[in-house]
């Protein structure tokens, strides 16, 4: 096979670790498509979902050179190149990811996966406790002009995607693209460590307690399927996991099969991105244990599950108001009346105190200054930057009666050692008046929301999880975790609601 200087600008070669085959991957455009050995430098193929037939192109020509004919190495020409390529990043290996589920999809022609990203390191759990929120955001009733906020555009369209959206998808593909799995060691070695277990131990108990025996689940932004042992011992009948990576789903996949307890369970695995496809009428790339990995329609019917769980992902459908009236139509068509969809994400009012605190602070270039969040030696550990119409939406309203909350833009960076960042990505703050309100239109109730201090203070006196604490090694030896660690955790909140 070729090297990756050998192929066009951007395009690097990789191989799928559970299927055995190469593929092509363009870091900046997403696009991801399967080659063989035997064929000509920069050729590659995909799988019409009308037609079995491979159609092999040349990356460098794909709309011009499109064949049903395989190539052979003797007929391909050799490419002059008349200046050097740009080295082209690494191709990635593994992932704990985040999930973006908002990353560009191949179209119909263009079988296989984008690229990866989405996280999965975290646990949680439940209560019937219910909070009552009320914003700092004052929201009106549509969208707002896109003129001067690049965080307003609209999602991607097929043949014209949205150019902001697009950076942030990229900006985490990359980012989540550059991790590897950490052993236990390095898990240890984390300046966050205790963090790191808390939000576990948070997304352990909310699955405790909201998921019922023999429930059918369907986790999005699944990631490498870190959370499938913690539904397994719930004794969960059926289980799907949905995520945009290619890679991080081979990764679940390769956990399922070294996993005796998972590889008797009924679990599912789909490639898809959930802000552009439909699990009830798209096909789509699917594994099982029967079929391994092929191509079909996920969901057979409507209202096949009885939990969707979302985590640390939700805030990524507020980019816009297409992207969240599309997430909660996917909901509701998968969700029957009683049924639940549990979420960790981004607390909007601890979010907005700590913006209004920094208020007045001031970088050396006369910027505002970001949110910081430092450690007892002073090293800066947690950084939140809003986009500068984000701020003053936030802070002073909008001039638009029309804005209700959407597009709310901001970087959020965590460091997680000496030298290394656990997340810097951009994100989105979801006001609590238009969660309430989507929440309302679309036939739900909300159950539960609650701060995580609020929530680790409540169940962390119940005996049983009490004993999950210590097991998931969550407090250090003075029975407690560092100050930072839980100023960091306080930025984050659990949610629970019920169809109507």
């Amino acid at each position: 096979m070729a090297s990756n200087d050998q192929l066009p600008p951007g395009w690097s070669l990789g191989t799928s670790r559970s299927r055995g085959v190469d593929y092509y991957f363009h870091k900046k455009t997403g696009k991801q498509y399967w080659t063989e050995k035997d064929l000509p430098v920069g050729w590659a193929y995909v799988i019409e979902p009308s037609d079995p037939r491979r159609v092999y192109f040349d990356l460098a020509d794909e709309k011009g050179t499109r064949t049903y004919t395989k190539p052979v190495i003797a007929a391909s020409p050799k490419r002059q190149r008349s200046s050097p390529r740009p080295e082209p990043a690494p191709q990635r290996r593994g992932s704990n990811s985040v999930l973006d589920l908002l990353s560009p999809m191949p179209r119909a022609d263009e079988v296989t996966s984008p690229p990866p990203h989405s996280r999965r390191d975290d646990e949680a759990s439940r209560s019937s406790h219910k909070r009552s929120h009320e914003d700092h955001y004052e929201s009106s009733s549509a969208k707002r002009s896109r003129g001067d906020d690049p965080a307003y555009d609209r999602r991607p369209q097929a043949m014209e995607p949205r150019r902001t959206a697009l950076t942030d998808q990229e900006q985490t593909a990359e980012f989540y693209s550059s991790l590897q799995r950490a052993n236990s060691g390095d898990r240890a070695d984390s300046l966050l460590y205790h963090m790191r277990a808390m939000n576990n131990w948070i997304k352990s108990v909310l699955i405790r307690e909201y998921c019922p025996t023999n429930c059918k689940v369907l986790d999005l932004a699944c990631g490498k399927g870190g959370d499938m042992m913690k539904w397994a011992k719930q004794n969960v009948s059926m289980y799907m996991g949905v995520d945009i990576a290619q890679g991080s789903l081979e990764d679940a996949v390769g956990r399922v099969q070294k996993n005796r307890q998972l590889s008797q369970m009924d679990i599912q695995l789909v490639q898809g991105d959930l802000g552009k496809v439909s699990l009830l009428s798209d096909s789509l790339y699917c594994w099982n244990a029967a079929k391994q990995w092929h191509m079909g329609v996920p969901v057979q019917s409507p209202h096949a599950f009885d939990m969707v769980s979302m985590q640390f992902s939700f805030h990524y459908m507020f980019c816009d108001q297409g992207s969240a009236n599309l997430f909660f139509s996917t909901l509701r068509s998968m969700l029957p009346k009683g049924g639940q969809f549990i979420a960790t994400t981004i607390d909007p009012d601890r979010m907005i105190q700590k913006l209004q605190a920094s208020v007045g602070d001031v970088d050396a270039d006369g910027a505002p200054a970001p949110i910081r969040i430092f450690d007892a030696k002073k090293r800066e550990m947690c950084t939140v930057r809003m986009d500068d119409a984000t701020r003053t939406r936030l802070l002073y309203g909008s001039d638009d009666d029309d804005d209700e909350g959407y597009g709310l833009r901001y970087k959020f960076t965590l460091r997680d050692g000496e030298d290394e960042q656990a997340v810097d990505l951009p994100e989105y703050l979801i006001p609590n008046s238009l969660l309430h309100r989507l929440i309302a239109q679309n036939g739900f109730e909300l159950v539960l929301q609650e701060n995580f201090q609020s929530f680790v203070a409540l169940h962390s006196q119940v005996p049983r999880h009490r004993e999950l604490l210590s097991k998931m090694h969550v407090l250090n030896f003075n029975g407690t975790i560092s100050d930072v660690e839980w100023d960091i955790v306080s930025l984050y909140q659990v949610l629970a609601f019920r169809k109507l």
